[in-house]
């Protein structure tokens, strides 16, 4: 009796454990899907009270740039990590002039 208590224990574990893993890899990404990095790591930084607008351009799927108060502009690289949750890679200050062309997901 307690061998079969055993495997019907360990069978499962192992489903939820397949169900679990199913969850966290077979999200749909939408395009936006490391702005919430990209707002915590702002809440926490140096340029807190100086964001206007945050634009991504959906040709760029993990870059987003961030307009400031002074005209400049950060673009801010976000990567997935193993579990799924998204964190900021990069950040570099570049100017108006630098930014690409292309459509961003207000045009849309």
């Amino acid at each position: 009796m307690k061998n079969k208590t055993m495997w019907t224990l360990l069978i499962i574990v192992l489903l939820t454990l397949v169900i679990c893993l199913y969850a966290i890899f077979s999200r749909e990404e939408g395009p936006y899907e490391g702005i919430d990095a990209v707002k915590n790591w702002l809440d926490h930084s140096q340029y807190k009270d100086e964001v206007v607008e945050i634009t991504h351009y959906l040709s760029l799927p993990n870059v987003y740039y961030v307009e400031l108060k002074n005209g400049m502009w950060l673009e801010i690289r976000v990567e997935k990590g193993f579990l799924g949750s998204w964190k900021v890679v990069h950040v570099e200050e570049i100017s108006s002039e630098e930014l690409p062309e292309g459509i961003t997901e207000e045009d849309k």
